[in-house]
């Protein structure tokens, strides 16, 4: 009978330790294969927490995954509020051209070197009215620069006005003209961006109309006499096709050089933008032709886009008076 008590009190003993060692094979499985064995975060601060057993972790560089040997189970998922749910919710925007700045229309002087002061100085001395074309075709985007022959213009017109104020004496006037006229007088460069803001391209393009009341102001003031000889005028008409009434600009011109006791006091340069036929027919007649019509002097000087391009504003009215 002892003996049997005592095979039971052994049978029971190893039970137990059955028992426990099956348990504890269970906790480390779990260990193993939960999320929360192998990550262990606390509020105050993210860290990594190995478990008992070694395991060689990778991440990914494209995926919040974390996988195990090949020999472990397979992989498994980061649970919400895990080590890399910062990066989830707070994402690296992608890649992106940085925008390139909007070119600069009211650049002025930036072109100093290329005009020098020697060279500027045939214009000193004279009273400049650049007449601009503000029709509705001005806005046409066929430009050097991806720009249109309106902002073109006012480039060129910054550059001028910069280059004026390098030399004395000198006095810059702007018209636009569509069917109407208005007019700016003793424009600067800082100037330039509000007249512009004031204006846009519309309507039509009557030329003679924006020219007559400068000329008959120039031949009345010519006629005055007196001690002091009026100022020379050099007038750049800025336009991109053919005026409203060619007859009535032609008219104007010859009617202006019979009034006229010398052909310094007048010079005229219509200047091309874009490339209308209408206008590159007319052209050379007013260059070449308004003598054989009448004219007492031959006052006048064109230049087409493609020309005009290539020399500039500046360069296209020193070329005017030289």
């Amino acid at each position: 009978m002892a003996n049997s008590d005592g095979s039971i009190r052994l049978f029971g003993r190893f039970a137990r330790v059955t028992a426990l060692a099956a348990l504890g094979a269970i906790l480390i499985l779990i260990l193993i294969l939960s999320p929360a064995g192998v990550f262990a975060q606390s509020a105050s601060s993210t860290r990594l927490s190995r478990p008992s057993t070694p395991h060689v972790l990778s991440v990914s560089e494209t995926s919040t995954r974390i996988s195990l040997p090949a020999a472990s189970a397979a992989p498994v998922r980061l649970s919400t509020g895990g080590l890399f749910d910062a990066f989830r919710q707070s994402p690296v925007p992608p890649a992106t051209s940085r925008p390139q700045p909007k070119q600069t229309i009211f650049s002025g002087a930036s072109v100093s070197a290329l005009f020098p002061v020697k060279r500027l100085q045939m214009l000193q001395g004279r009273d400049l009215v650049v007449l601009v074309d503000k029709s509705s075709s001005m806005r046409t985007m066929d430009a050097p620069g991806g720009l249109s022959r309106w902002d073109w213009t006012a480039r060129e017109l910054s550059t001028l006005s910069g280059q004026l104020g390098r030399i004395p004496d000198t006095r810059l006037d702007v018209i636009f003209f569509d069917s109407g006229t208005r007019k700016y007088t003793g424009v600067k460069l800082n100037a330039l961006p509000s007249i512009y803001a004031d204006n846009s391209p519309s309507g039509g393009t009557d030329v003679a109309r924006a020219m007559r009341e400068e000329l008959e102001n120039l031949v009345a003031r010519q006629s005055q006499g007196g001690a002091v000889r009026p100022r020379p005028m050099l007038m750049a008409v800025i336009t991109d096709g053919a005026p409203s009434s060619s007859r009535a600009l032609k008219d104007l011109i010859i009617d202006t050089t019979r009034k006229l006791s010398s052909p310094a006091q007048l010079k005229i340069t219509f200047l091309q933008v874009g490339s209308e036929n209408q206008g590159n027919r007319l052209l050379p007649e007013l260059d070449h032709g308004l003598v054989q019509e009448g004219a007492a002097f031959d006052i006048v000087k064109s230049r087409t886009f493609a020309d005009l391009i290539r020399s500039g504003l500046v360069n296209a009215l020193i070329d005017a008076v030289s």
